[in-house]
């Protein structure tokens, strides 16, 4: 559960947060974020309007800047001032424009039913507060298509940062942490689990990250009337060692494989509107 927390937030911080992922000077964190939005942006067509539903992430609305680059009129929304401040910004540095910037959460949408061709919700959905109302709320304002990306657990990267490290920086100790969020992530599939909670410390508080298995969210997009037309792998990364990346793009051309499409960083699904 994410809270909205009614504080001031420094802008150049925030910026920093966004362009430290985005322009990472680590190979591998720069891989994983850009590879991502790439494959996002081949599901759409120029010319059309997107939504681009944030909620003051560390990536929010760089999607919506880079579909605007691409041609599509997008509009942008957030929580609050700041973070829509921030996504402007990034967009003027990249010489995007965007139509509109709104305030409002993903569980209360301020927009028309059927307003847009697209709506994209990315990395949002595991921090609402309601996500059947966030499901209803992409539903009623899109026209036809979705794109939802969530993180997911099965994935080495993603094991280390489960288990208390990260996946860019090697040591020994971090060997250790990889095993401990491998074994989280083994006996949540035991269990039968959704998927493994990864706690981070944001906003000066500890917020709760839900790591899915992909066909456990699948369940949760066919309850909400869509219907999943194709869904993979944000990225196929690997930890720590710079010179995997190679590796790496050569397998993410297959990651919307059966092989491959479960153990992406994250997971991202492409969607049409089931008739209720």
């Amino acid at each position: 559960m994410y809270k909205y927390l009614d504080i001031t937030e420094d802008i150049d911080f925030l910026y920093s947060r966004l362009d430290s992922r985005w322009n990472s000077s680590n190979k591998i964190k720069k891989y994983m974020h850009r590879c991502k939005i790439e494959k996002l942006l081949s599901l759409l067509e120029s010319k059309k309007t997107l939504l681009d539903v944030c909620r003051g992430g560390s990536v929010d609305g760089i999607l919506g800047v880079m579909a605007a680059k691409k041609g599509l009129r997008v509009t942008i929304c957030s929580i609050k001032q700041e973070y829509l401040d921030v996504i402007r910004r990034f967009a003027e540095l990249n010489d995007a424009k965007i139509e509109k910037y709104i305030i409002c959460r993903p569980e209360e949408l301020s927009f028309e039913d059927n307003s847009f061709d697209y709506v994209s919700c990315i990395h949002v959905l595991e921090h609402v507060e309601n996500l059947d109302k966030s499901f209803s709320e992409l539903y009623r304002v899109s026209k036809k298509n979705v794109l939802v990306a969530v993180p997911t657990c099965l994935n080495l990267c993603v094991f280390a940062r489960l288990g208390g490290g990260n996946y860019y920086d090697f040591n020994l100790r971090i060997l250790l942490q990889e095993l401990f969020g491998g074994l989280k992530v083994l006996i949540a599939l035991l269990l039968m689990k959704d998927g493994v909670y990864e706690y981070n410390e944001e906003k000066g508080e500890y917020i709760k990250h839900f790591q899915r298995f992909p066909w456990k969210f699948i369940r949760e997009i066919k309850k909400h009337n869509f219907r999943l037309i194709k869904y993979g792998a944000d990225g196929i990364c690997f930890p720590w060692f710079k010179g995997m990346v190679r590796i790496q793009e050569k397998l993410d051309k297959y990651s919307y494989s059966f092989l491959l499409k479960n153990f992406g960083f994250g997971t991202h699904y492409y969607l049409e509107k089931d008739k209720k």
